[in-house]
């Protein structure tokens, strides 16, 4: 095949393009199917390598093939303009498609063609995106049924465009079969083991992960004995907001007076609440109406005694449209993001992004994503974690015309909602840019801080008994820095004034008669009295002197010298007196 007047056409792409055939030359075909993850980028190559002639792309469009490129000229009338490059050195004839964020309208067959040594050549790709494998209805919990010493035979049907690898990630103590994937239909698998328990605890929940290059999902298996004596029926049950479910329980045996019996609500091993059923003899019914995804997870029933308990559960799944579980939006340098939480069941889910009402399409400005993600289910003020799917949308470059409503549609096979970030936020949004970043530093700030307290929470000291403590610290050095001076200051002024005034002590003792009268009154004293005093005087005195030392001298130093001298004076002084008497 080959594009008549491509030389002149290459110049104006908005003209319509001829395809002829060749009849008189054989053509070279030739094809592959081509997986990529969303959002990621991918490189198309094409095989012949033609300088003498352009390599013409053709790509999907709404109804047919479309043309992408003719040598290195893009053709600015398809939507995925701004996503499309051509690389490969163009100087030896390769021209190689490069899609940049793949999304679900880049799904479709791609052609690359040339003319070679006169040969009509063309070569063909499918491209999909894969996504990580899924089983029929979503379901994650698989039951089946055996007796001790027999095999259980495990079949599980999930969708995945590669063959995917399957993995045990949980065993109660069975003996565990090699697992095999066998194609069955188109992007359909069956999953095939076997599990063979020999002793009764070997019955129980199994766990499976199942993967493929775009991620993987778990799955739960769970081993019951044939011989046990509660069954649920059915094992899994499909609501919606119109009809209603009903879980009926058997209890084997015949006497069930002594036996009491409920029914339990949970969710990812989370607990939701306990319903009471219909009992009639060793039947329990229990009917669930309404049905949205408040309503699904696992259903036990319960049968016990003082001394034995039998239980057995069903999962319940509700079909209905998605649920928008969180939305944001905030400003990052010139862009402004908007993203919607929501849970919803796998198939067929498709996003409209709108502004004004008019939809938007994927553009160098415009970024529109769909991922995966953990949403949270309000059960009862009860947020409870489970498997969702985000939807991001991105305007790069904003300015003032951005500023308007944006709407975000989430559609499945059940139906669809929609969410509107109005304008008047966008535009806080837009005008506040300076203090949302004060406020992100506030709050990078906050979260420093409880890090911190987290940090400290660890090794069991609060916080604010660290604070309390460093403070403290801080105002007794200043405190003992202060006194340290203080007494240095002093000590150095005392022995300052002992070198300026050396006779100072005889002048005060000269000036103060005191001592005088009360020698006086020693001289009517006997002198063995007088001596005894004199010994107490000098005991006393002594221990005065210590005492005047220990409150002056406070801080240890040991200069001062012209304490000593008094005290030594003191005692010539009354020995002295003693002569004299």
């Amino acid at each position: 095949m080959y594009l008549k007047g491509y030389s002149e056409e290459a110049r104006r792409l908005n003209a319509s393009y001829k395809l002829e055939c060749l009849y008189n030359a054989s053509a070279a075909y030739s094809s592959s199917h081509l997986f990529v993850k969303q959002n990621s980028s991918i490189v198309i190559t094409c095989p012949f390598q033609v300088k003498s002639k352009a390599v013409i792309w053709l790509g999907p469009g709404k109804e047919k093939l479309t043309t992408y490129s003719v040598g290195m000229i893009i053709s600015r009338s398809i939507s995925a303009y701004s996503r499309i490059r051509l690389v490969g050195n163009h100087s030896n004839g390769e021209y190689n498609l490069k899609i940049l964020n793949v999304s679900a309208d880049d799904v479709g067959t791609y052609q690359c063609q040339s003319v070679e040594n006169g040969t009509a050549v063309q070569s063909t790709f499918i491209l999909n995106i894969l996504e990580k494998p899924k089983t029929l209805s979503n379901i994650r919990f698989f039951k089946f049924q055996t007796k001790i010493g027999k095999p259980a035979k495990v079949d599980v049907r999930v969708e995945s465009l590669q063959e995917p690898t399957i993995s045990w990630t949980q065993n109660v103590g069975g003996r565990l079969g090699v697992w095999t994937a066998t194609a069955n239909g188109s992007n359909t698998f069956l999953l095939r083991s076997t599990v063979s328990p020999t002793l009764m605890e070997h019955f129980g929940q199994y766990g499976i992960k199942v993967r493929n290059d775009a991620g993987s999902i778990d799955l739960t298996l769970k081993l019951l004995s044939i011989e046990y004596p509660v069954t649920v029926q059915p094992s899994t049950a499909y609501c919606n907001a119109s009809t209603r479910v009903t879980l009926v329980c058997q209890f084997a045996v015949e006497d069930t007076k002594s036996w009491q019996t409920y029914w339990t609500h949970n969710r990812n091993g989370n607990f939701i609440k306990t319903l009471p059923g219909i009992i009639n003899g060793n039947k329990s019914t229990l009917q669930i109406t309404f049905c949205d995804y408040r309503e699904e997870g696992d259903y036990t029933c319960k049968w016990k005694t003082q001394f034995n308990e039998y239980s057995a559960s069903s999962f319940v799944r509700a079909n209905g449209p998605p649920r928008i579980t969180d939305t944001w939006h905030w400003r990052e340098d010139q862009n402004i993001w908007m993203t919607v939480d929501f849970y919803s069941v796998q198939e067929s889910i498709k996003i409209h992004w709108f502004k004004n009402d008019n939809a938007l399409a994927v553009s160098r400005r415009i970024r529109i994503s769909l991922s995966s993600s953990i949403v949270r289910l309000n059960y009862t003020d009860k947020m409870i974690k489970e498997d969702g799917f985000k939807s991001k949308l991105c305007i790069s470059n904003v300015n003032r015309n951005d500023i308007t409503s944006y709407s975000c549609q989430v559609v499945n096979i059940y139906g669809s909602v929609e969410y509107t970030f109005v304008d008047n936020l966008l535009n806080n949004t837009f005008y506040q840019y300076a203090y949302e970043r004060q406020s992100t530093e506030m709050y990078t700030t906050q979260q420093d801080i409880v890090d911190m307290k987290d940090a400290i929470t660890n090794v069991g000291i609060p916080l604010k008994f660290v604070l309390i403590g460093i403070c403290l610290l801080i105002i007794l050095i200043a405190v003992a820095i202060a006194f340290f001076w203080y007494y240095n200051q002093r000590n150095i002024l005392k022995e300052y004034e002992g070198q300026e005034n050396p006779g100072s002590n005889e002048q005060d003792h000269n000036e103060h008669p005191g001592p005088v009268h009360e020698y006086e009154d020693i001289e009517s004293i006997p002198m063995n009295a007088v001596d005894d005093s004199n010994n107490e005087y000098n005991t006393t005195a002594e221990r005065d002197i210590e005492q005047e030392q220990d409150i002056e001298n406070q801080s240890g130093t040991t200069s001062e010298a012209h304490s000593y001298q008094d005290m030594d004076e003191s005692k010539l002084e009354m020995h002295t007196y003693t002569e004299y008497k």
